[in-house]
């Protein structure tokens, strides 16, 4: 049994033929001209999960990114106060030393006890040294300051830390205890300096006095050293999360962007065929007389 082809039914087939190397042609114009291969799910049902979990793995590396910036924060602001208090700390020495000699007259004294005082509050800014706001040297508190200028009391607790994650499996600690460097209330370094004047004033020898502040010394170095192996760590944290945010922006853009030269190529080969289309539908569509006394 022979089946009839009317004109309509070429009409139609030439119809959808046209439509379909126009939808082929806006497509390579839409690859071409905003350099992305997928732009909706249907494009590529595997290539779209695929970029999907790059593009969480990018914003996972991006927050890794902003917490090591953050945890630098804390650990240079920690690392300068230490320093300068290491600094601080070796003067009032040098200072007690000068004032042990026997020579050293009560006016002397006098006038060293003044110049530690100065170093005491000197050594109070240090340890309310804050990061963002926050007190480096009292974790988690929210008081105004890690230490009462008056009474000295610490205002942080020793189970209260500040945590960075840097990494998926790497997380440190960037304040420092202020207890274990500055003591806290009669058993501050504050209270130790404010000894010392009082013993010169009194024209006495502080002299007994060097054993503790050679005790808070070790205190900061010990400190300064741990703040130390926490910046080496971020510092290393640092190299892996540039390389890997560098990885990952390859593969997304291996997934979801087109290749330049080959999406120019495929939108001439498309509009070529359009323009094909076009052709044999205005030949194979003229009509005469001919055809409707079929």
């Amino acid at each position: 049994m022979s089946m009839r082809i009317t004109n309509q039914t070429i009409y139609a087939a030439q119809q959808w033929r046209v439509q379909s190397s126009l939808q082929a042609l806006a497509n390579a114009q839409q690859a071409a001209t905003s350099g992305k291969r997928i732009t909706r799910p249907s494009d590529d049902p595997a290539g779209t999960s695929t970029a999907l979990g790059v593009r969480a793995s990018i914003a996972q590396n991006d927050q890794y990114s902003r917490n090591i910036t953050d945890a630098q924060s804390w650990t240079t602001t920690t690392d300068s106060a230490l320093t300068q208090t290491d600094t601080l700390l070796r003067k009032v020495r040098d200072l007690v030393v000068q004032a042990s000699n026997g020579t050293t007259t009560a006016a002397a004294k006098s006038a060293i006890a003044d110049q530690i005082d100065a170093i005491k509050q000197q050594l109070l800014v240090q340890a309310n040294a804050k990061v963002g706001g926050r007190n480096a040297f009292a974790g988690t508190s929210s008081a105004s300051g890690a230490y009462d200028t008056t009474t000295y009391a610490w205002a942080g607790s020793s189970s209260d830390l500040v945590q960075r994650r840097i990494g998926q499996n790497n997380v440190v600690q960037v304040d420092v205890n202020g207890s274990n460097v500055f003591g806290s209330g009669a058993s501050s370094v504050f209270a130790d300096l404010d000894g010392i004047s009082t013993t010169l004033r009194a024209n006495g020898n502080p002299q007994a006095s060097l054993t503790a502040i050679d005790t808070r010394l070790r205190s900061v170095e010990s400190a300064q050293a741990t703040v130390g192996s926490v910046e080496n760590a971020i510092s290393a944290a640092n190299s892996v999360q540039q390389s890997r945010g560098i990885a990952l922006t390859q593969q997304q853009s291996d997934v979801e962007n087109v290749d330049t030269a080959q999406a120019a190529i495929n939108l001439t080969n498309q509009n070529n065929v359009y323009q094909a289309a076009l052709l044999v539908s205005s030949k194979t569509m003229q009509t005469n007389l001919m055809d409707f006394l079929k």
